[in-house]
């Protein structure tokens, strides 16, 4: 029998009873406002079990002071059904806390349905009296008292809250058996406070004791879920790892006191430098050793040292930090000695790893010279730091450099490039920058006050010859600019000596290797940009047109013409070949100006089969156009599409064809043969043409530039080389044609030579076809 209410004896409980109370009351306030404001995830469940445990406690108080029987009641019910709600939320909290899923689990499911029924029967109790009864006692009659009499139901009210009693303790013990002892007081304690709470519970509910602790069980048990949850810091545990991480770090470390006494030495200090384990004051020697006699252990030390470890040297970063108290009192420091040796040489690895692929992304890997933007660079900065220096850039190019890879192959290229390399460096002065731009050009930026340009038109007599070989010279033709005007950009300097060089054009004569940029130049590129522009529209409107000049045998009978384009400009009037056929062989305008001859000249020959006139037309092949189109089954189309036999059409090719070509060209020019063509190579003798090359030439006709002669130096013999090369042409069956005659006296020498047929103005100039008809067909 429990006896709410007492007189004299039980006052002083009454009054320990109520300030108890209110004291768990605002404990647990200040507990959940702490929880409210934590970021630990467990903070949520740690609320609301706070919030459940205020129902029994003021359950638990109202029940002990109400001075009547309905608020009695009230207190009574609150404290049972509390109770339920309080322990459901408890065992939840508990799984959270041991890591355990409880929420959403059959089992929760079961005790909140246990525990809604439980409270369902406890507050129908005031109808049925079936869970428990009030009944007035006089214990303390000034302040109002009631008996609680159990009924049948208040048995199994105490079934259910011993099962989630149950569930708490299963939970706590299983965690507490596996976790590491070091970890298990967190476990043990809140164990301890949950049986507590069995305790007192089943003492409360079993006794006639007029006042009811349980509600202070119930609290504690809470304040220490809340303590461990979100207050508690293991430190021993802290301790014990943060000591077993510093004696394991793979540094060396060492702590001392406020009084520079050593207090720990790691073991990687013990076995990297030799350190007795129970010598603390070793530690003192390897502060000394890194940061000197005399350094203070109050102040903070950092710096960088090399020193022996085994007979190798290391290289060390040494650190010394003070620790001081919140009034920034020294209590001791630390040292650690990191072994920064690896870290190093991988710093000098990469370091100069970068260096070499720095060095090889701004130098040609074969000559080890600058490539164009590193070499664009210097020449910038050079100008920058010599203001008053008169500079000249030079850029080199191998005639028919790629005829040599082809020939000879790669290696044999390759080592003309690095002769070449090699020779600039060893002509030039001090100062003096070199590039190879890209294949075989090279650029050079010097002091032009100091270098003679005489270097450069000496340059190609020490790489005169591939592998020795005196048949196959090799020739560099040089640009310069001079350097004038800086604030023109470095490429553009470079593109001007480049276009010097290439005004050299095809010529093989060592007498003209350098050329000057110069005003000249500089208009004609203007004039080429010029006629690029004009080309379409003059294509349109057929101002490009073909024009013929005879050629006639020794008997001054005309056989048939070459075909020749003319531009006839409406503004400029009439252009000549040299102003405009070099401008579109270098930009390859040439295919669609040649393919335009080639056609206009098969509908001639088309009109003069009808008409019955057996007269040939030969046309020119450029090399380019060998680069862009199929040129054999372009002229078997043209032949078939005019109707003409193509004996008719001759084709004049260059040596420079097979120059460039090679294999190609020589596969190309055999097709054409086969299908009937007459092929003949123009300018025999004025490049790389030798006899080696003529026997296996695919050639019909030779044809020999009469400038030949006027080119010599000794023209008596260059006479009798040409009178050679026309007799040697006819005893292989390979009829002659010279070109450029323009005397009655070269006729007459040629005709005596043997020579079977000529061009030239004594002869006629070019002319249009109409023109020719009438003169020679009519």
């Amino acid at each position: 029998m429990f006896c709410l209410g007492a007189e004299q004896c039980w006052f002083g409980a009454m009054i320990a009873f109520l300030l108890i109370s209110f004291a768990m009351i605002a404990a647990i306030f200040a507990c959940a406002r702490i929880a409210h404001r934590s970021v630990r995830p467990i903070s949520y469940d740690m609320e609301r079990l706070l919030g459940y445990v205020l129902l029994p406690v003021l359950g638990d108080v109202i029940m002990v002071v109400a001075p009547s029987e309905p608020l009695a009641m009230f207190g009574a019910l609150l404290f049972f059904a509390g109770t339920d709600w309080m322990l459901l939320e408890l065992v939840n909290f508990i799984a959270v806390y041991c890591s355990s899923q409880f929420r959403g689990t059959i089992w929760a499911f079961l005790f909140a349905a246990m525990a809604t029924v439980d409270t369902v029967v406890i507050l129908s109790n005031v109808f049925t009296g079936f869970v428990f009864k009030l009944e007035p006692t006089a214990f303390m009659p000034w302040m109002g008292s009631f008996i609680l009499i159990p009924q049948p139901w208040l048995l199994v009210h105490q079934c259910i809250t011993l099962l989630m009693f149950l569930a708490a303790v299963i939970l706590l013990l299983n965690k507490a058996i596996l976790v590491p002892a070091v970890y298990s007081e967190r476990y043990v304690v809140m164990l301890i406070a949950v049986l507590a709470s069995v305790g007192t519970d089943i003492y409360y509910l079993s006794t006639d004791t007029p006042l009811g602790f349980s509600f202070v069980a119930y609290t504690i048990c809470a304040l220490l879920g809340f303590f461990f949850a979100i207050v508690y810091k293991p430190f021993i545990v802290i301790d014990r790892l943060l000591s077993r991480v510093v004696s394991e770090f793979g540094e060396v470390i060492a702590v001392f006191d406020g009084d520079a006494n050593c207090l720990f030495v790691n073991d990687v200090a013990r076995e990297q430098f030799g350190l007795d384990p129970d010598d603390l004051h070793s530690g003192n020697a390897l502060f000394t050793r890194f940061l000197g006699e005399g350094s203070s252990y109050v102040v903070e030390h950092e710096r960088e040292a090399y020193d022996s470890l085994n007979g190798v040297q290391r290289y060390f970063r040494v650190r010394y930090s003070v620790i001081a108290d919140k009034k920034q009192r020294v209590v001791g420091g630390y040292l650690i000695v990191y072994d920064q040796t690896e870290y190093e040489e991988s710093l000098i690895e990469e370091r100069k790893a970068t260096e070499e692929a720095q060095f090889r992304a701004d130098h040609d890997s074969l000559t080890g010279l600058y490539r164009k933007h590193k070499f664009c660079e210097a020449v910038e900065r050079l100008f920058s730091e010599n203001p008053n220096v008169n500079y000249a850039i030079a850029v080199s190019n191998v005639k028919d450099f790629s005829l040599i890879n082809d020939i000879y192959g790669s290696e044999e290229g390759d080592d003309l490039l690095v002769r070449i390399a090699t020779a600039l460096r060893e002509k030039a002065n001090p100062g003096t920058l070199y590039a190879r731009l890209a294949s075989d050009h090279f650029a050079v930026c010097f002091d032009r006050d100091r270098v003679s340009y005489r270097m450069f038109i000496d340059l190609p007599d020490q790489v005169a010859y591939v592998n020795a070989d005196r048949l196959f010279p090799v020739v560099v033709h040089v640009g310069l600019y001079e350097v004038t005007d800086r604030s023109l950009s470095v490429p553009i300097m470079i593109d001007r000596a480049m276009r010097a060089a290439k005004s050299i054009g095809s010529e093989y004569a060592h007498e003209r290797r350098l050329a000057i940029y110069d005003d000249a130049m500089r208009d004609e590129l203007l004039w080429s940009k010029k006629v690029i522009g004009a080309f379409d529209r003059a294509m349109r409107e057929h101002q490009i047109r073909p024009y013929v000049q005879p050629q006639v045998n020794a008997d001054g009978v005309v056989r048939g013409g070459e075909a020749l384009a003319r531009w006839i400009h409406p503004e400029w009037g009439e252009l000549r070949p040299d102003r405009f056929i070099p401008i579109f062989e270098r930009n390859g305008m040439i295919v669609q100006l040649d393919k335009h001859i080639w056609e206009e000249s098969c509908r001639i020959l088309r009109d003069w089969a009808n008409r019955g006139i057996d007269m040939y037309v030969a046309v020119n092949i450029s090399p380019r156009d060998f680069f862009f189109i199929d040129v054999a089954q372009t002229f078997i189309d043209l032949v078939e599409k005019h109707g003409i036999a193509p004996q008719a059409l001759h084709l004049e090719i260059t040596e420079a064809v097979v120059m460039e070509k090679g294999a190609a060209a020589m596969a190309a020019l055999e097709r054409l043969r086969a299908a009937g063509f007459v092929v003949e190579m123009d300018d025999f003798g004025s490049g790389y043409s030798s006899l080696g090359m003529l026997k296996d030439m695919p050639v019909d006709v030779l044809k020999v530039d009469m400038a030949f002669l006027s080119r010599a130096k000794d023209p008596e013999r260059a006479r009798k080389i040409l009178e050679g090369v026309i007799a040697l042409s006819e005893s292989l069956g390979m009829p002659s044609i010279v070109e450029g005659v323009e005397t009655s006296e070269q006729y007459d020498m040629l005709r005596a030579m043997g020579c079977g047929l000529f061009q030239g103005y004594y002869f006629a100039r070019p002319m249009p076809f109409p023109d020719f008809e009438k003169k020679y067909l009519d």
